[in-house]
């Protein structure tokens, strides 16, 4: 009687696999090693003014980690945790499942983060970072929403029916349109926020917050 052949493993898709992003930018190789032990990856303590090779993550490979990574780089539950990171390329994580929390804090994004009908399985955290806006349009986010504590938005940061099940916290927040001509610089109609919105301290929008039809469960403070 012949053996049975095993079944071949599936294909991933592109930009799913360890591999395709070798040899790793020295950044890179940190946090690798962070989020398989489930710490932060701290590339420098403040947000960087340029570009280096030792303070650059190609925004591709940290999809891959936020995605799960793969057998060679299995990922702590504690998720990506990066600081002080220049984020080459476009984080695109539109109609994404990220199994985990989100912390990207005091890094420089090159490109508009995308997190277009994105799920998060817990906090989305960008607080101190810089970013040319944000798309999260149809956000659902399990967690909290953190956009503080020294961000800072070039452009706009779409939120529009957003679902964040507790708090969206911009406190100390530095929002801006751009090009928008409409001149919203944060633009959250028809959201659903179960926790508080917190628009406090030092926060800072140079045209329109929009929200109308929003629902807020918890406590609104400006």
């Amino acid at each position: 009687m012949k053996p049975m052949a095993s079944s071949p493993k599936p294909k991933k898709a592109k930009g799913r696999m360890l591999k395709e992003f070798l040899p790793l930018r020295p950044a890179e190789k940190i946090l690798l090693k962070a989020c398989r032990a489930g710490e932060v990856a701290e590339i420098a303590s403040v947000r960087p003014a340029e570009m280096t090779d030792a303070n650059s993550v190609r925004a591709p490979f940290l999809r891959f980690l936020a995605l799960g990574g793969d057998e060679q780089a299995p990922m702590h539950e504690h998720g990506v945790q990066l600081a002080g990171a220049w984020i080459e390329g476009s984080l695109d994580l539109e109609a994404s499942r990220i199994p985990s929390s989100l912390t990207l804090t005091v890094c420089h994004f090159e490109e508009m983060p995308v997190f277009r009908d994105t799920r998060i399985a817990g906090t989305l955290h960008l607080g101190g970072c810089k970013m040319p806006g944000l798309d999260g349009n149809r956000l659902i986010c399990e967690g909290s929403v953190f956009l503080r504590n020294g961000f800072v938005a070039t452009s706009q940061v779409n939120l529009h029916s957003a679902r964040i099940e507790n708090n969206l916290d911009c406190s100390n927040g530095n929002f801006s349109f751009g090009e928008d001509k409409n001149g919203i610089s944060l633009l959250a109609q028809s959201a659903v926020i179960h926790g508080g919105v917190f628009l406090k301290g030092q926060f800072i929008a140079a045209g329109e917050v929009q929200l109308l039809n929003i629902r807020i469960d918890g406590d609104f403070e400006i």
